[in-house]
Protein backbone atom coordinates (compact mmCIF):
# COMPACT_ATOMS: atom_id res chain seq x y z
CA UNK A 1 0.00 0.00 0.00
CA UNK A 2 1.10 3.72 -0.57
CA UNK A 3 1.11 6.56 0.74
CA UNK A 4 -2.33 8.92 0.69
CA UNK A 5 -2.79 10.92 -2.25
CA UNK A 6 -1.30 14.69 -1.30
CA UNK A 7 -4.69 16.69 -0.45
CA UNK A 8 -3.94 19.27 -3.39
CA UNK A 9 -4.35 16.75 -5.70
CA UNK A 10 -7.94 16.03 -6.89
CA UNK A 11 -9.43 13.14 -8.03
CA UNK A 12 -10.15 12.10 -11.38
CA UNK A 13 -13.20 10.01 -10.20
CA UNK A 14 -15.37 9.72 -7.59
CA UNK A 15 -17.91 7.08 -5.92
CA UNK A 16 -19.55 5.65 -3.04
CA UNK A 17 -19.34 1.92 -2.07
CA UNK A 18 -21.88 1.06 0.26
CA UNK A 19 -20.77 -1.66 2.70
CA UNK A 20 -23.80 -3.00 3.87
CA UNK A 21 -25.28 -3.54 0.62
CA UNK A 22 -24.59 -6.76 -1.90
CA UNK A 23 -22.63 -5.48 -4.47
CA UNK A 24 -19.06 -6.55 -3.36
CA UNK A 25 -16.03 -3.48 -2.93
CA UNK A 26 -14.12 -4.94 -6.04
CA UNK A 27 -16.69 -4.54 -8.52
CA UNK A 28 -16.98 -1.00 -6.98
CA UNK A 29 -13.76 -0.43 -7.60
CA UNK A 30 -13.34 -1.84 -11.17
CA UNK A 31 -16.10 0.38 -12.16
CA UNK A 32 -14.37 3.13 -11.03
CA UNK A 33 -11.18 2.40 -12.41
CA UNK A 34 -12.79 1.82 -16.19
CA UNK A 35 -15.06 5.29 -15.75
CA UNK A 36 -11.26 6.60 -14.61
CA UNK A 37 -9.67 5.55 -17.75
CA UNK A 38 -12.93 5.50 -20.14
CA UNK A 39 -12.71 2.06 -21.04
CA UNK A 40 -14.97 -0.77 -20.71
CA UNK A 41 -14.40 -3.01 -17.28
CA UNK A 42 -13.24 -5.77 -19.02
CA UNK A 43 -10.35 -3.91 -19.99
CA UNK A 44 -9.09 -2.88 -17.19
CA UNK A 45 -6.02 -4.15 -15.70
CA UNK A 46 -7.08 -7.56 -12.95
CA UNK A 47 -7.55 -5.31 -9.20
CA UNK A 48 -5.66 -8.38 -8.10
CA UNK A 49 -2.29 -7.70 -9.35
CA UNK A 50 -2.34 -4.41 -7.20
CA UNK A 51 -4.25 -5.62 -3.78
CA UNK A 52 -5.65 -8.73 -2.48
CA UNK A 53 -9.24 -7.82 -3.17
CA UNK A 54 -10.70 -10.15 -0.69
CA UNK A 55 -8.22 -8.60 2.67
CA UNK A 56 -9.13 -5.42 1.35
CA UNK A 57 -13.24 -6.28 1.98
CA UNK A 58 -12.25 -8.03 5.01
CA UNK A 59 -10.03 -5.11 5.87
CA UNK A 60 -12.87 -2.69 6.09
CA UNK A 61 -15.45 -5.36 7.38
CA UNK A 62 -13.37 -5.58 10.62
CA UNK A 63 -12.83 -1.68 10.78
CA UNK A 64 -16.64 -1.42 10.55
CA UNK A 65 -17.52 -3.91 13.32
CA UNK A 66 -14.61 -1.72 15.95
CA UNK A 67 -16.47 1.31 14.84
CA UNK A 68 -12.79 2.77 13.28
CA UNK A 69 -11.95 5.06 10.59
CA UNK A 70 -9.50 3.59 7.84
CA UNK A 71 -8.43 4.91 4.48
CA UNK A 72 -6.41 2.61 2.64
CA UNK A 73 -4.86 3.88 -0.70
CA UNK A 74 -2.90 1.92 -3.57
CA UNK A 75 -1.66 2.05 -6.98
CA UNK A 76 -3.41 0.19 -9.87
CA UNK A 77 -1.78 0.40 -12.91
CA UNK A 78 -1.51 4.30 -13.61
CA UNK A 79 -3.69 5.15 -11.21
CA UNK A 80 -3.90 5.58 -7.44
CA UNK A 81 -6.71 4.54 -5.63
CA UNK A 82 -8.55 5.70 -2.21
CA UNK A 83 -11.09 3.63 0.02
CA UNK A 84 -12.47 5.37 3.40
CA UNK A 85 -14.74 3.58 5.52
CA UNK A 86 -17.05 5.54 4.97
CA UNK A 87 -17.48 4.14 1.19
CA UNK A 88 -16.20 7.93 -0.19
CA UNK A 89 -13.71 6.01 -3.37
CA UNK A 90 -11.34 8.17 -5.03
CA UNK A 91 -9.16 7.55 -8.50
CA UNK A 92 -6.35 9.84 -8.76
CA UNK A 93 -3.49 9.66 -10.96
CA UNK A 94 -0.24 7.59 -10.07
CA UNK A 95 2.77 9.32 -9.48
CA UNK A 96 5.04 7.19 -11.83
CA UNK A 97 6.41 5.54 -8.48
CA UNK A 98 3.61 2.36 -8.73
CA UNK A 99 3.59 -0.79 -11.30
CA UNK A 100 3.39 0.01 -14.95
CA UNK A 101 1.04 -1.52 -18.16
CA UNK A 102 3.93 -3.14 -18.98
CA UNK A 103 3.96 -5.02 -15.85
CA UNK A 104 7.45 -4.09 -13.98
CA UNK A 105 7.69 -4.24 -10.17
CA UNK A 106 6.27 -1.61 -8.25
CA UNK A 107 7.11 -0.16 -4.66
CA UNK A 108 6.72 -3.21 -2.79
CA UNK A 109 8.72 -4.95 -4.44
CA UNK A 110 11.48 -2.56 -3.95
CA UNK A 111 10.67 -2.13 -0.66
CA UNK A 112 10.89 -5.59 0.20
CA UNK A 113 14.04 -5.97 -1.46
CA UNK A 114 12.90 -8.21 -4.42
CA UNK A 115 14.17 -7.62 -7.66
CA UNK A 116 12.95 -10.91 -9.29
CA UNK A 117 9.77 -10.74 -11.65
CA UNK A 118 6.42 -10.91 -9.21
CA UNK A 119 4.75 -12.45 -12.41
CA UNK A 120 7.12 -15.12 -13.56
CA UNK A 121 6.29 -18.07 -13.24
CA UNK A 122 9.57 -19.78 -12.07
CA UNK A 123 11.29 -17.38 -10.04
CA UNK A 124 15.11 -17.97 -9.64
CA UNK A 125 15.91 -18.71 -5.98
Amino acid sequence: MTDAPQSHLEPVYQTTHDFSGPRSLQLTLVDALAVAENAPRTEVRPLYESVEPDSLESLFAHASTRESTLRVTFDAGSRRVAVDSDGQVEIYEADGESEDRDGREGDEARERGDSRDPHAEHPQA
